[in-house]
């Protein structure tokens, strides 16, 4: 659908019909990835319950020792999609249920005012690669400043000079230089920079006119300024967690993996004085009578992600004590923070610009991508990216509280995710067929705090996604100021000139009081049309095992039961600076360590 509606009103189906097939035969994944017909053992070393960005990189270092059996457990299919392939056809994939889990939020208090019944959609990937399968490949580390306030808070050994050795162990950084000691080009990931747009480009120089500075890397310990995008895209196709870390090693027969299975509980063994997790019960396709249990000589490590890793621990009776009971499951260790500490992106679904410029596409980009795999096709669509600190401006060595994604055309909220709007409030929708760019300020640290709550002890059933947005005044001031600082940018720079900009579309034009650029406006459009640009954490927070409101251990291991072990973006007690799924691969390669150190001492 995205494809389709940004190619010119007159093109045929027929030759949609024949793209779509010859980006297929360019795509298509070499080496299946669809284990479904193996025969599972009864027992293995590990159980990885995920086959995301951590959980696939641990699939591939723990199993890298011919001696260790391990199995990797995928709730969705294999990733054989063609549009899991094709850059530009991200957003495609979030509202399909064939590869997204396809979460709703509960209604919100105090956000999503224009959204029907004030519910957007939450897509997480539901295939292998996970989420790293249909997100948009942008690659952000973070800031040195995030990992050592994780450090100070409980979390010893996740500093910044602890973490930088495993971000360079997983990339392969181009270009890099000799002298550059912070990034590497060995690692199994493909990071490359983003080909700029025209109209990137003039993004790009009209940031450095308003005086923000141009940022070379900000991957470095250096994060402030505006960016070209680096992205997880090799040769014009997605280069997810599957293809870098399990692809290469299908041949192993001590990996296992199993793909459409989802897993019902861990199971504990309780006869001893601490609880003791001795394997997984799963289900083919939610298939009743396909469950079984596969038991775990050494570890169960969960990577579910921020919604599956809480949902499966709380349906294994690790929780809150009191809401497990109510709901009829058995407490096996009283843990309050599961599913606590959620957070979340906020941002504007788009801050849309009426343009005289054209960004279609043609045949010559269909002709490009299928020839030397560039163009529309292999664009992330945010190409550029903006890291600013509210506090110091323009000191390169601050800490970034906003980021800004630049997206060179049109967005079209009738065939993405999540956008059912409610008319009676807001003319949106009337803009999709106008040209423009899109300018998105994103709230990178919010001081709202949500949750993740069971509402049955059905596994099939998905789980209450309360990310409780905007209930603190500071996230909606910042937010403001973010907008406020995107239409400097685009109208008072001479890429207003340059691009024939004809002004900011007004969403709320049956309200006369409302006048665009003014704080009552920015206010307005914040509560109404803001929604979530994904990246959950926290939900199993890491921590000290004296702090109540932790879950796991510096270690990752569940606090108060053994041979269990969370591995994915809900240990992140904080959410870093940037898009998550580096600091998640991050977060496998580390854990990878640690298990294995566990497993040679013995």
């Amino acid at each position: 659908r995205v494809v389709g509606r940004m190619i010119g009103r007159g093109a045929l189906f027929v030759l949609l019909l024949a793209i779509s097939f010859g980006i297929y035969q360019v795509t298509r994944k070499k080496n299946s990835l669809d284990f479904n017909a193996t025969e599972l053992d009864g027992e293995y070393d590990y159980i990885i319950v995920g086959a995301g960005s951590a959980g696939a990189v641990l699939g591939n270092r723990l199993s890298a020792d011919p001696n260790i059996t391990v199995l990797v457990i995928e709730a969705g299919p294999p990733d054989e999609d063609f549009r899991v392939s094709v850059p530009i056809a991200g957003p495609d994939l979030h509202d399909d249920a064939h590869v997204s889990w396809q979460y709703r939020v509960e209604p919100q208090e105090n956000a999503l005012f224009s959204f029907a019944n004030r519910q957007s959609s939450y897509p997480r990937g539901k295939t292998l690669g996970g989420s790293s399968s249909i997100n948009a490949m942008i690659f952000v580390r973070g800031n040195p400043a995030d990992f050592d306030l994780w450090e100070a808070e409980g979390c010893d050994g996740w500093s910044w000079k602890d973490v930088l050795p495993y971000f360079r162990k997983l990339e392969n950084y181009q270009p890099i230089t000799e002298s550059d000691t912070t990034r590497s080009s060995k690692g199994p990931l493909e990071v490359s920079i983003a080909k700029s747009h025209p109209v990137t480009k003039a993004f790009l120089d009209a940031c450095q006119e308003a005086g923000i500075p141009l940022n070379r890397d900000y991957n470095s310990e250096d994060q402030i300024g505006v960016s070209a995008t680096q992205t997880t895209i090799h040769n014009g196709r997605r280069w997810s967690t599957a293809d870098a870390y399990l692809r290469p090693v299908t041949n192993r027969t001590n990996l296992h993996i199993v793909t459409s299975t989802q897993v019902s509980r861990v199971i504990f063994d309780t006869s001893q004085d601490v609880p003791t997790a001795t394997g997984v019960e799963i289900f083919r396709n939610s298939d009743p009578k396909t469950g079984r249990v596969i038991r775990a000589r050494r570890e169960v490590v969960l990577s579910a992600g921020a919604v599956g890793s809480p949902q499966i621990l709380l349906l294994s009776g690790i929780g809150k004590k009191e809401e497990l009971e109510k709901l009829g499951i058995p407490s096996v260790k009283n843990l309050p923070g599961v599913g606590k500490n959620l957070q979340v992106w906020l941002t504007f679904t788009t801050n849309k610009t009426k343009t005289l410029a054209q960004i279609d596409i043609g045949v010559s980009d269909i002709w490009n991508y299928l020839r030397y795999g560039e163009g529309a096709f292999a664009s992330p669509g945010p190409e550029a990216l903006l890291f600013h600190d509210t506090k110091t401006r323009t000191d390169l060595n601050g800490a970034p509280d906003l980021q800004m994604h630049f997206i060179p055309g049109r967005f079209d909220t009738r065939s993405s995710a999540g956008f059912n709007w409610d008319k009676k409030t807001t003319n949106f929708e009337d803009h999709d067929t106008v040209y423009g760019f899109v300018v998105s300020p994103i709230l990178l640290h919010p001081k709202s705090i949500g949750e993740i709550s069971l509402k049955s002890p059905n596994f099939r059933d998905a789980p209450a996604i309360d990310p409780k947005y905007l209930t603190a005044q500071e996230d909606l001031d910042l937010l403001v100021k973010g907008l406020e600082l995107a239409y400097k940018i685009v109208m008072e720079t001479s890429m207003k000139k340059d691009l024939e900009i004809l002004g900011i579309f007004n969403f709320f034009e049956q309200d006369p009081k409302l006048v665009v650029n003014t704080t009552a406006y920015w206010e307005h459009m914040v509560r109404h049309i803001g929604g979530t640009v994904y990246h959950p954490v926290g939900t199993c927070r890491m921590g000290a095992e004296s702090d109540a409101r932790s879950v796991v251990n510096p270690k990752l291991e569940v606090i108060g039961v053994k041979n269990l072990r969370v591995v994915d973006a809900s240990v992140m007690p904080t959410l870093t600076s940037g898009n998550t799924n580096a600091p998640s691969i991050m977060i496998g390669e580390k854990a990878a360590d640690l298990i294995l150190a566990k497993y040679y001492q013995k």
